[in-house]
C-alpha cells in the first residue's frame, strides 16, 4: 500500500470519528456540512487530530476553504511532513 493511500484512510478514519459516520460512506465529494452536519468545532477537532497525526499545522483560515473530504485529503497530503509514525488511525 503506498503512503497515499494510507494517507487517505487516516484522514477518513478521522472525518469519520469525529463525525460519527462510517469512513465507507466519504468520497471526495462528501461535503463536510451539508452532507455530515458539521460544525466548527467538529472542524477544530479534526484539525487537531490531523496536526497530531501527521506533525503538521493546519492554519484556521486553511480550515475554512476545505469544504470537502477530498479537499482536506490534498491539504494533508501536500503538507504533511512524516505520516508514517504509529498513530490510533494506523
Amino acid at each position: 500500500m503506498s503512503d497515499m493511500f494510507s494517507i487517505a484512510d487516516k484522514v477518513y478514519a478521522i472525518v469519520a470519528d469525529v463525525l460519527e459516520c462510517k469512513s465507507d460512506d466519504l468520497t471526495r465529494d462528501t461535503e463536510f456540512i451539508a452532507d455530515l452536519g458539521a460544525d466548527q468545532l467538529d472542524m477544530l477537532e479534526i484539525a487537531q487530530l490531523l496536526q497530531q497525526t501527521f506533525r503538521m499545522q493546519v492554519q484556521a483560515n486553511d480550515l475554512e476553504r476545505l469544504t470537502t473530504v477530498g479537499l482536506l485529503f490534498d491539504y494533508v497530503h501536500y503538507h504533511a511532513s512524516d505520516c508514517r509514525q504509529p498513530t490510533p488511525y494506523d
